[in-house]
């Protein structure tokens, strides 16, 4: 199944109306496919500013913002619009308090509405030398009301990020290299200058504020909704395919009622299930090669002991011999070395 298919099966992008989160030149949905609304925290001018000179994007193809969102409530700036689903991509790793973020979003979606999300997988991406983020860290954002990426989640960012191309995903997911084997795109000094001018300068400085793993960003919804935090059920999921750097999965808004959330927690336990057994097995890769290793070593030691016995037991055999000959024909023996 194609990218765009994982992301759009279940969203109504025909007939329904839909709102796309950091589309920049390359949206998920275009307005010819379906009434689609863009939404970043800039508008298209200050987006093609801030990003001149990048060059993984193509400014002049930034599409035309129809809301612009700062943090403020969503309702806010959408008014009484109500929305069939909303999709973005590589956009949750980025929001400076993730939980606030995805409730912002559902409370302008209708009853039935869904998020569909594409999030890269912090194994196979320049995060791969950080932790996953921990849920502790998403209460902390979402009680401190974050609107901008605190200094911690600047300097973890800048400090840890590594130079990951095509090459290095494939040595990743192959479990030849390590985050530690990675060449990193900042020091620690240009890091903390970063972090110091996102402070005291008061400088938005965009980040991945959150990492995430598949297993991990499940176990943070299933908590999420557990505490009556997320009025949400996992409805759709997709693993990290081999030799790729991000994972897809669809969120449908939901009353959190008791039936919904146990119903909800098996779905996700579902999907865990089948997450836990890859993420078991890159984690304990380099584990299996060590051992495979070491039993190559130990039976190459035992072929050697092996080797030198046969050969001792070949010159025994032919000391046999040889006093064999001398007794039967008076031939003399060889000395044996």
């Amino acid at each position: 199944m194609e990218r765009k298919d994982k992301l759009c099966r279940l969203l109504k992008i025909k007939d329904g109306v839909g709102i796309e989160l950091g589309p920049l030149s390359r949206p998920l949905i275009t307005k010819d496919e379906g009434d689609i609304r863009y939404v970043d925290a800039m508008s298209t001018e200050e987006l093609r500013e801030s990003f001149k000179g990048n060059i993984f994007y193509e400014t002049k193809d930034f599409v035309d913002i129809d809301y612009i969102w700062t943090g403020e409530g969503m309702g806010k700036i959408v008014g009484d619009t109500r929305f069939d689903y909303a999709v973005a991509s590589h956009v949750i790793e980025h929001v400076p308090n993730v939980i606030g973020w995805l409730n912002d979003i559902f409370s302008v979606l209708k009853s039935d509405g869904k998020i569909a999300l594409a999030i890269p997988d912090k194994r196979f991406t320049f995060d791969a030398a950080r932790a996953p983020s921990t849920f502790a860290l998403m209460i902390d954002n979402w009680i401190r009301g974050e609107r901008r990426p605190a200094l911690q989640n600047v300097f973890d960012h800048f400090s840890q990020a590594v130079k990951v191309g095509h090459d290095e995903v494939v040595a990743l997911a192959e479990g030849r290299v390590t985050a530690r084997d990675l060449e990193r795109h900042h020091t620690d000094q240009e890091a903390l200058e970063l972090a110091k001018e996102s402070h005291f300068g008061e400088v938005y400085r965009d980040c991945h504020v959150y990492t995430y793993t598949p297993r991990s960003l499940l176990e943070s919804l299933r908590k999420m909704i557990s505490m009556d935090l997320l009025p949400a059920r996992v409805v759709d999921f997709y693993d990290t395919p081999q030799i790729s750097q991000e994972f897809i999965l669809v969120l449908e808004k939901m009353e959190l009622t008791a039936e919904n959330k146990l119903s909800a927690f098996a779905q996700i336990d579902g999907f865990l299930a089948v997450v836990r057994d890859r993420v078991v097995e890159i984690e304990t890769r380099d584990a299996e090669i060590a051992a495979l290793k070491e039993q190559l070593a130990a039976e190459k030691q035992l072929n050697q002991r092996l080797s030198a016995s046969l050969n001792s037991r070949k010159a025994v055999a032919k000391r046999i011999i040889d006093l064999s000959k001398q007794a039967w024909f008076g031939f003399p023996a060889k000395p044996l070395n």
